[in-house]
């Protein structure tokens, strides 16, 4: 995330992110008419699409600065680039470490979704002002519209089942984790990743050049759990309320066909 990105929205940047967040609800909406009343297999089938996108999306980003001078910056090690790995595992493995990766996938989608619905620029600067004449602008700007799509969908089609307590336990390991990986690699190769060496946010760099880098971590790692948990929270709430709508219109069909 980058606070200090230029926050006057341009026309074209406007209508990117109306279409992307509308279209999204309005996709969401149809699915769900169609695909309520499917299997769980046929309703993930939405969000394989997009996993399979968003990885040949990154592997096209990859080659990319291979070929034209590889930028560490570019490093999938981003919170947002975890997606890369985290819907596959997700969407493809078995077992109780689906369960794990779903958790997580989903949870870390609907964190980036709330910040990327209430300031996109706060997660995408001004990559929406380029989209159309630079592949770096266009990847940006679908990758974190996909992850948005990934949040909504899987709770139109009811795809997972939220668990407050257990998902609040995998949130915080899973968010412990990467903090964990994040610093290491920020310090080993000097890469700002999830703004461990500084701050875009300029209270949080002030304290940081303030009072030091250990500090300043001590006070971003728990936010940024709390922010996740929040979402935990946010997401069985939703999960609720979509759980009823699923479920009436299931019994809403048995009745149609009862009829006949």
């Amino acid at each position: 995330m980058n606070y200090n990105a230029n926050m006057n929205y341009t026309l074209q940047e406007i209508l990117i992110f109306i279409f992307g967040f509308l279209g999204t609800i309005v996709i969401g909406e149809i699915l769900y008419y169609f695909l309520a009343d499917k299997s769980l297999k046929t309703r993930t089938i939405p969000l394989k699409v997009i996993t399979v996108i968003i990885v040949v999306l990154e592997i096209i980003k990859q080659i990319r600065e291979l070929v034209v001078g590889y930028n560490l910056f570019a490093i999938p090690l981003h919170f947002c680039s975890l997606f890369v790995f985290l819907y596959p595992l997700a969407c493809f493995s078995k077992g109780r470490f689906k369960g794990y990766a779903q958790t997580t996938a989903t949870i870390f989608s609907l964190m980036v979704g709330i910040a990327y619905i209430f300031n996109p620029k706060l997660i995408i600067q001004d990559a929406g002002q380029t989209f159309f004449s630079r592949f770096g602008s266009f990847h940006t700007v679908v990758f974190h519209m996909l992850v948005y799509a990934y949040a909504v969908f899987s709770l139109f089609l009811n795809v997972y089942e939220a668990k407050i307590g257990r998902d609040m336990l995998v949130v915080c390991v899973s968010i412990s984790i990467y903090w964990v990986i994040a610093i290491v690699a920020s310090y080993s190769i000097g890469v700002n990743f999830n703004n461990v060496l500084k701050s875009g946010f300029p209270p949080f760099e002030t304290f940081r050049q303030t009072y030091g880098n250990l500090p300043y971590l001590i006070l971003i790692i728990p936010l940024f759990i709390m922010y996740g948990l929040a979402n935990v929270y946010l997401y069985h709430l939703l999960n609720g309320l979509v759980n009823k709508r699923f479920y009436a219109k299931k019994r809403s069909n048995k009745k149609e066909e009862a009829s006949y």
